[in-house]
């Protein structure tokens, strides 16, 4: 007797199978478009957590029946300070995003009814604040001269081809010792033993191009950041600023030595190296690299475990 597997082995279905038929053809071209809608896929963030979620999912925190003073957090959310003068003064009211608007997500809103502080809120050590214009747009060597802690050394590459391509990328090593600085920025020697620049180019950088890379200091910035850090930020209290060392760095310029390289005839600077291509590209003469604004940089770390068994 054959059962039904057998006769389904015996009589395998057409292949290939039929086209759909045009009513389900449209209805799944309805449906994609439906989940595409702005409705489906736009996010914003939550007031409570920050964190981004859809909009659909998100409910208006005004209209919800909830005790707002779990989300209280004293000596945590500090208010900006403009000068010494200025007592050091913290929010006192619940701890919220308003740059969210009034809404809040299922997630911690659930918490909220359960009379629990959601574990995501920023109220829950969480908040950072609004990031002031004076530590925005930083490059990465003017980030290092602003750092307390070091505990890398750092190797920045960059390469330019033509008149203005340009890419750079970070080999960071692991310090043996982590160094805790109470004076910034730290001295030009300091910065000589920590940091390298590499740039490969069939001409000395100019001015643009150190503006464009990552290695550009602007004194005047680094100034203006070290005195709000040490207004605003608990960490920077007791730090001294050095208008000595500071003074020893450039307007607008490198902090250390650069390391000229010239390319041979064959090689383009800005070519990517095979080991840094995924497995699934086989054109090894991939050019990378942008010819205006800043250069792409790209940072890599390695650590003592790995270097030790370098080869």
């Amino acid at each position: 007797m054959i059962n039904a597997r057998d006769e389904e082995i015996l009589s395998p279905p057409k292949f290939p199978p039929a086209p759909l038929h045009v009513a389900d053809q449209i209805k799944i071209v309805r449906d994609f478009c439906a989940e595409l809608t702005p409705a489906n896929i736009e996010e914003t963030g939550c007031s409570v957590c920050g964190q981004l979620v859809l909009v659909k999912d998100l409910l208006p925190l005004s209209q919800q029946k909830v005790d707002l003073s779990l989300l209280v957090n004293h000596n945590l959310a500090r208010k900006e300070r403009t000068s010494s003068a200025d007592p050091i003064e913290y929010e006192e009211g619940p701890i919220l995003d308003e740059t969210c608007g009034d809404t809040v997500c299922k997630s911690c809103l659930k918490s909220l009814k359960a009379k629990k502080r959601p574990t995501f809120s920023l109220s829950n050590k969480l908040w950072l604040g609004e990031v002031p214009e004076v530590l925005q747009d930083l490059s990465f060597a003017e980030k290092l001269l602003l750092s307390k802690v070091r505990h890398n050394r750092c190797v920045v590459r960059v390469a330019k081809s033509g008149r203005a391509k340009m890419t750079s990328n970070c080999i960071m090593f692991e310090a043996p010792m982590a160094k805790v600085y109470h004076a910034l920025p730290p001295s030009r020697e300091d910065m000589k033993e920590v940091l390298a620049f590499i740039f490969i180019g069939s001409s000395e950088p100019t001015d643009d191009d150190i503006s464009r890379s990552p290695m550009l200091v602007r004194r005047e910035r680094v100034s203006k950041a070290l005195d709000w850090l040490k207004l605003n930020h608990a960490d920077y209290t007791e730090l001294e600023i050095s208008r000595e060392n500071l003074d020893s760095y450039p307007l607008a310029g490198v902090p250390v030595k650069v390391d000229m390289r010239y390319p041979g005839n064959k090689d383009a600077p800005t070519q990517r190296d095979p080991l840094e291509q995924s497995m699934h590209e086989v054109d090894e003469d991939v050019d990378q690299g942008t010819r205006v604004g800043k250069c792409p940089f790209v940072v890599r770390g390695l650590t003592g475990a790995q270097y030790e068994n370098l080869i």
